[in-house]
């Protein structure tokens, strides 16, 4: 045996020997297939030329002693680092990637790497079978997630609708195909109407929808009960702020340092900017991205928009009323980068970088944002959990009627087929369930008694951990808002048998994605623990278990008619509604991977059935059939009932929800602010829609149904000159005529409701058979 200097050598040796064949880069298409095919052919290549070539497996032998180390010689390791360093790729610790990594990924996944979609190139190969697809008309439309993480997601889309398989077959002549964007849109902001499809996938709509049933008189009350029972303050927008940089500092750190270091060689190519540093301009860029107030910006070289103006200079201006550094004209140099106005009059070399960073930062900006806030702050900011919703904003606290009326009037103008949601893959918490947790703002004195009875009750069941208790205030008040949610319908006293896991793993991925007691790069193991026996201990206790039941029933008993009059909402609005996979039936489920559990479709097949038997049985019978579904409502049908009905009158009236008119109908009376009606209107029919809202503080908290005179007093629906006088509801079969009043025509809330929690009215005279 010779000395591991010799052998290192030699494989230096054998490296030469072959340095006269093709670089990879000469090496022709199919010799380049050949070396990336799979690495278990390679594995028998070479045992097959070992058996062979024996010299060639003695110095392969020879090689893994050297690198192992040889007998009575200490191990080395240097030959097998040479040989990694020969290799294309960096083997390193997986946690260096945070700050080194040199390409994009699907947020902080480094196992995703990003494909430049703006490459022609990549668009045509990797689009060729699904635009195949569309073209042979097996699919009908296209969802495309993500498209913030596109470097110009109008030019893609342009590229999608503009493909050569387009055949026409879209809605709009001049969009072939119906692509729909999983777009997040934060407060006032709206879809860039220059983008070449039908709308987004509904965030917005999901959270609209939802802030009806959430009471605007709750929000003081809410605030004061979340700030007593964590002890201390909230401020939720220094939160997100807080969670912002902190994801950019311990997850999104190398696409920062790439930004920070493009922007720095722009900065030295001008003599005025010269003298910015790069760690000035970094920390310029970390301020400025920390105060985004959306998730990106869409400036290319041919437009920027008034909004992206705005937005940008909403956060130079909030980043720079915060610098504490001696010279703040950075910013202004960040700010006219990121419009592009520095470019102008410029060499086209200089153009060309400033309008590449100003996008490649657009692309940065929107998995900070959604890591930062959907991921982080919202499981740090607990106040009403049903409000931080992807899309959603926690201190944006309820939607009044005239509110709804409007945002849906202005959607309907720009885009009519839009989708429509209430659950999504992404939801961190299913429609049903967030129905549920809205109910507390409307008995904001109940649940703060509960929570002073639970927090008594579970005390002593508590550990400490580092000095503190476990669970903490904020992961105990999260906790209590879970339970009262998810808790389900068939459970007669005590948990199902998976309910203890399904509960523990929430809690334990809403803890580490808080980043603050423990993390998933992190784990506090003693703290979750104490957490997980702390859940098992009080789902155990009777004492604690006779207090939650009875008050969660009564707020799942109003979270019922919530999910009710949503349902139906959605499923009448301009859009295009979308059931997702189990809300069909009731469904409390929780975030990912909660709400991708196997949906048991034999029994929602079964409740079909069910349904389409008495779908042609006389009024009376109808009424029968109506009300044995209300009796017993824990089972789902009865939602299942709401959707079958509207789905099926939008079927036989096919134009009027897709092109009909949205009319908002006023309400009148003492309780006119718990009703949200309109009407679809187009010359092929009509249709009235009417839905209950806060019906908890309707009743003053008595679990029962919306109906009755003594309840809804003088409450009443005017209608408007256009629509008829005589109507059929759609889930009783009961006609319903309009009274004079005021000099118009109207319908009573207490006739309305007096058989079932909403009302679908189409004419009688439209009716079809």
């Amino acid at each position: 045996m010779g000395t591991q200097n010799e052998h290192f050598l030699e494989l230096q040796s054998l490296i030469s020997a072959f340095s006269h064949l093709p670089s990879r880069k000469e090496l022709v298409t199919e010799q380049r297939a050949e070396r990336l095919r799979d690495k278990e052919i390679h594995k028998r290549r070479l045992a097959a030329l070992c058996e062979k070539s024996p010299p060639a497996a003695q110095f392969i032998e020879r090689s893994i002693l050297v690198m192992n180390g040889t007998p009575g010689c200490s191990p080395s390791f240097d030959a097998l680092h040479a040989l990694i360093k020969a290799q294309s790729y960096r083997l390193a610790f997986w946690r260096v990637a945070a700050d080194d990594i040199n390409y994009r990924r699907f947020f902080d996944i480094n196992d995703l790497a990003a494909l430049c979609q703006e490459n022609v190139d990549v668009f045509k190969q990797t689009h060729e079978l699904v635009l195949q697809l569309l073209c042979e008309g097996k699919i009908d439309g296209l969802r495309i997630d993500h498209p913030d993480g596109l470097y110009n997601p109008r030019e893609y889309f342009e590229r999608l609708q503009a493909s050569k398989t387009a055949l026409g077959s879209g809605i709009c002549d001049s969009k072939p195909y119906y692509i729909v964007a999983e777009k997040i849109l934060t407060g006032s902001e709206t879809l860039p109407e220059s983008w070449p499809i039908y709308g987004t996938t509904g965030y917005n709509f999901m959270n609209l929808v939802d802030g009806l049933f959430i009471d605007p008189g709750g929000e003081r009350r809410m605030d004061r009960i979340y700030r007593a029972f964590l002890g201390k303050p909230v401020d939720f927008a220094k939160s997100l702020c807080e969670c912002k940089k902190l994801v950019m500092d311990r997850w999104l750190n190398s696409e920062l340092n790439v930004l920070a270091t493009q922007l720095s060689r722009i900065a030295l190519a001008d003599r005025h900017t010269c003298d910015f540093t790069l760690k000035a301009l970094r920390d310029a860029l970390t301020e400025v991205i920390a105060k985004f107030p959306v998730y990106r910006t869409y400036v290319a070289a041919e437009e920027i928009s008034p909004t992206d103006r705005r937005h940008i200079r909403e956060a130079v201006n909030g980043a720079k009323a915060r610098s504490t550094g001696a010279d703040s004209t950075v910013y202004d140099f960040v700010h006219d980068i990121l419009l592009t106005t520095r470019a102008e009059g410029r060499p086209q070399a200089y153009q060309r970088s400033v309008v590449h960073f100003a996008m490649r930062f657009q692309q940065y900006t929107s998995p900070l944002m959604a890591k930062g806030l959907e991921d982080t702050c919202f499981y740090r900011y607990n106040r009403l959990v049903s409000l931080n919703e992807v899309g959603g904003d926690p201190l944006h606290f309820a939607v009044t009627p005239q509110e709804f009326h409007a945002k849906i009037q202005a959607r309907a103008r720009v885009w009519p087929h839009e989708m429509l949601a209430t659950s999504t893959h992404d939801s961190k918490r299913s429609e049903d369930l967030r129905a549920r947790i809205n109910v507390l703002s409307e008995i904001p004195l109940a649940w703060n008694h509960q929570l002073r009875i639970w927090r008594k009750f579970n005390r002593e069941k508590k550990a400490i951990v580092g000095g503190a208790e476990a669970p903490d205030p904020n992961d105990e008040y999260l906790l209590y808002q879970t339970l009262v949610g998810v808790w389900p319908y068939e459970s007669n006293g005590s948990p199902p048998p998976d309910f203890l896991e399904r509960i523990r793993n929430y809690m334990l991925k809403a803890m580490r994605e808080a980043k603050e007691r423990t993390s998933w790069a992190r784990h506090n193991e003693p703290y979750e623990s104490a957490v997980s026996d702390f859940i098992q201990s009080i789902l155990q206790s009777r004492e604690f278990m006779d207090a939650f039941l009875t008050f969660q029933r009564t707020v799942a008993y109003f979270g019922m008619l919530n999910s009710l009059s949503q349902t139906l909402l959605k499923l009448t609005v301009p859009g295009v509604p979308d059931i997702y996979q189990g809300n069909e039936l009731w469904e409390f489920r929780l975030a990912d991977p909660d709400n991708r559990h196997i949906v048991d479709f034999v029994s929602r097949e079964r409740a079909l059935q069910r349904l389409l038997a008495n779908n042609d049985v006389c009024c009376e019978k109808l009424k029968v059939f109506v009300h044995e579904l209300l009796e017993k409502p824990e089972d789902g049908q009865i939602k299942l009932y709401v959707i079958r009905q509207t789905l099926g009158l939008r079927n036989r009236n096919a134009d009027l929800f897709r092109h009909g008119e949205y009319v908002p109908l006023r309400s009148i009376g003492e309780y006119a602010k718990h009703v949200v009606a309109f009407a679809r209107t187009h010359e092929s029919g009509e249709a009235i829609v009417v839905a209950p809202r806060l019906c908890a503080k309707l009743s003053k908290g008595e679990p029962r149904l919306p109906s009755g005179a003594e309840l809804w007093k003088d409450t009443r629906i005017h209608l408007s000159g256009r629509t008829g006088k005589v109507f059929r509801n759609a889930f009783t079969g009961t006609l319903v005529e309009a009274e004079a009043h005021q000099g118009s025509s109207a319908l009573t809330a207490a006739e309305l409701f007096d058989e079932f929690p909403v009302a679908l009215l189409p004419p009688v005279s439209g009716e079809a058979p």
